[in-house]
């Protein structure tokens, strides 16, 4: 948040993960995070979640959002 490439964090905790992994299932608990951002600083803020994510390849995608509410910030 204070590189200012996501306006908001949502972490969403108890989520089962159950996916296979270099040929092995795993079922686990991770947090989900929802990060707002601009689609002007979608590849800075990926390139800077994997760069500091512990997971070897963390998920991260983008979802158009077409209409909402929003504020616009001059940063």
């Amino acid at each position: 948040m204070s590189e200012g490439l996501a306006a908001c964090c949502n972490m969403l905790p108890g989520v089962r993960s159950v996916y296979m992994w270099k040929g092995e299932m795993y079922d686990e608990e991770e947090v989900l995070c929802i990060m707002k951002t601009r689609r002007a600083l979608f590849d800075s803020l990926k390139a800077r979640i994997l760069e500091l994510h512990a997971y070897e390849v963390p998920e991260v995608i983008a979802i158009d959002i077409r209409t909402g509410t929003r504020t616009i910030s001059s940063g």
